[in-house]
């Protein structure tokens, strides 16, 4: 809305510049569209208000303050008084108000010369604060929030010479935070951190969930409860002291504190509440500051940034929040065969391990035995489930390596999805340290030397598949929401020293879709990387370094351009348009003054 605010006497301050130039047509004219473009500004502004006022949800609280005498009801209203009178009277009670809009009875309840019923509004750090504003109105209103309709006692502060009514002292409102934990440093720093879910889990970020009355309290609880599930890794050195405007100040997390790197460099815990009025994350005081009532999300990421220029980088939204961390229900864990048939199911809460299954060994085509490995996830040996998932089993296959003096190697596991190469295989390719191809379903993957090289003495999965867009942050899935995107992974490992890689994925460009405008995306760090591709055949191909989830966009803006250049275009346009334009005017002006 743009809202038109006159001050002055613009009345008089008109008639004055009109009757200096009213012999000037001319001037009238530029006057007129100028109160014609005003009125237009107006115009916009009003139409695009809305006549209805906003409804608040909040929670109503009325008993003896304690944690025992207090009963909670929920109510909605688009003023104070119209919220309280809906909690209220809708759950079999009654209620009154003065004309000023204060309560004057609460269910009949006697209250003495020097008692009165009062509104208090629950507030972090200071607790519950008596409520001035009239009730009539709704300038306390938040959603979420938590009022204590208080008999309360009158008391003479000697201290500060002032008459106070003090509000409930012992109880106070529990609402529940949901936390986003993201890596982006330190993602394998101490064991501490390591002994949280995967490396690729802590890179993407997850969702953990606590009670409080504030969302340090909050963060406080979602961690107890991971350490008392045995997730040891989720130490925390919190500020917990009430009342301090430090409250929630992270001392370390996960084994780990601040660290000024230089002048201008910090590594920390950066922190963010989610703005609803700006849909994004928004850089946050301490967690103490909030209700999660009221402000219920929060992300913790650790990252470098500039002093005072923390960003919140790659982060989910709180649409993103697994529904089952919500709602409390378990999760489903499909074990696929070897022919892609899901074998076995098992449910287990959020966060929760998954258990050990085994499947019988499997024969190739060409006769050979491949004995069962794993799963592609460390199932029974702690892994954490975040959503329903299914896994894959993986099969150790032997390949021998012959000495190729330079030449490159081809490795072909076309066969089965599930072929992982053994620890022995992956041994003889370091050694022979040539170009090496491994060729799956979905597409190949040629290292070079050097990244032939720095594979590591265990067994390897090969895998170029497609995966569902919430596996990118939030804000990265919206950007690319009508894209493609693929995990592209050898063995969980992501980069490969000083090696080089090339990609090869079998893709067919949707109907419709301009081959010339193709962008493929690298999902780094929680950043989208443009990359350069090339595509032929039913093959599209690149060179990278890392791997990690691609995606495959059209007409994709540029990172640097942020979305906003046509925008900007137009803006651009339009204000030489303009100046240009009134630049004329005066010109015209100019050279007919002697007509004036």
């Amino acid at each position: 809305m743009i809202d038109c605010v006159f001050g002055g006497d613009y009345t008089t301050n008109y008639r004055e510049i009109y009757s200096r130039r009213r012999s000037s047509p001319y001037t009238a004219l530029v006057i007129g569209v100028f109160a014609v473009a005003l009125l237009s500004i107006c115009f916009i502004g009003v139409s695009d208000d809305s006549d209805a006022a906003e409804s608040y949800q909040a929670k109503v609280f009325i008993g003896d303050g304690t944690v025992n005498g207090t009963t909670e009801f929920s109510g909605t209203g688009t003023t104070l008084k119209e919220l309280l009178t809906n909690a209220i009277t809708s759950n079999g009670h009654t209620i009154e108000f003065k004309s000023n809009g204060t309560v004057s009875n609460l269910d009949d309840i006697e209250v003495k010369s020097n008692e009165a019923l009062c509104i208090y509004k629950w507030t972090p750090l200071k607790g519950w604060v008596l409520v001035i504003a009239n009730a009539e109105g709704n300038t306390t209103l938040e959603n979420g929030t938590s009022y204590y309709i208080y008999k309360s006692q009158k008391w003479n502060n000697f201290e500060t010479g002032l008459i106070e009514y003090p509000g409930p002292k012992t109880f106070e409102p529990i609402s529940t935070g949901y936390f986003y934990i993201k890596m982006i440093d330190d993602v394998n720093a101490t064991d501490y951190v390591k002994s949280v879910l995967t490396e690729d889990q802590r890179r993407a970020g997850f969702w953990i969930s606590g009670q409080g009355s504030d969302m340090a309290e909050a963060f406080e609880d979602a961690c107890k409860k991971m350490r008392d599930s045995g997730n040891t890794g989720f130490e925390l050195v919190m500020n917990l002291e009430d009342g301090d405007f430090l409250k929630g100040w992270l001392g370390s997390f996960m084994g780990l504190q601040d660290e000024k790197l230089n002048e201008k460099e910090y590594k920390y815990w950066s922190q963010f509440y989610w703005n609803e009025e700006k849909n994004d994350w928004a850089y946050s005081d301490c967690m103490g500051y909030y209700d999660p009532g009221v402000m219920p999300y929060f992300s913790v990421i650790r990252q470098i940034t500039l002093e005072n220029s923390a960003v919140a980088i790659g982060t989910q939204y709180p649409s993103d929040i697994p529904p089952a961390l919500k709602s409390g229900s378990d999760l489903t864990i499909s074990y696929l065969g070897f022919d892609g048939n899901v074998a076995h199911t098992e449910t287990v809460p959020y966060f929760g391990s998954l258990p050990a299954y085994n499947l019988d060994d499997a024969t190739l085509s060409n006769g050979d035995t491949v004995e069962f490995l794993g799963w592609n996830v460390s199932a029974g040996t702690g892994f954490r489930a975040l959503s329903d998932m299914r896994i894959s089993p993986l099969f150790d296959y032997d390949v021998t390596i012959e000495s190729s003096s330079g030449s490159q190697v081809t490795v072909d596991l076309t066969e089965s999805d599930y072929l992982a190469l053994s620890s022995s295989t992956v041994t003889a390719i370091k050694t022979n340290a040539s170009p090496v191809e491994f060729k799956v379903k979905g597409g190949s993957i040629i290292l070079d030397g050097n990244a032939a090289s720095s594979l590591e003495d265990r067994s390897y999965a090969v895998t170029i598949a497609s995966a569902p867009l919430n596996v990118l942050p939030g804000e990265i899935a919206e950007e690319l929401k009508d894209s493609t995107v693929f995990e592209i992974s050898l063995g969980g490992q992501h980069t490969f020293g000083e090696g080089k890689l090339k990609v090869s994925v079998n893709y067919t460009v949707p109907d419709g879709k301009d081959v010339s405008k193709l962008q493929v995306y690298h999902i780094v760090d929680g950043k989208k990387v443009p990359i350069q591709s090339s595509y032929s055949d039913g093959t599209l191909s690149f060179d990278v370094d890392s791997l990690s989830y691609f995606a495959v966009a059209y007409d994709a803006v540029p990172e640097d351009n942020g979305g906003h250049s046509s925008m900007m275009l137009y803006v651009a346009i339009g204000a030489v348009a303009a100046i240009a334009a009134i630049g004329a005017v005066f010109l015209f002006l100019r050279k007919n003054r002697s007509r004036i």
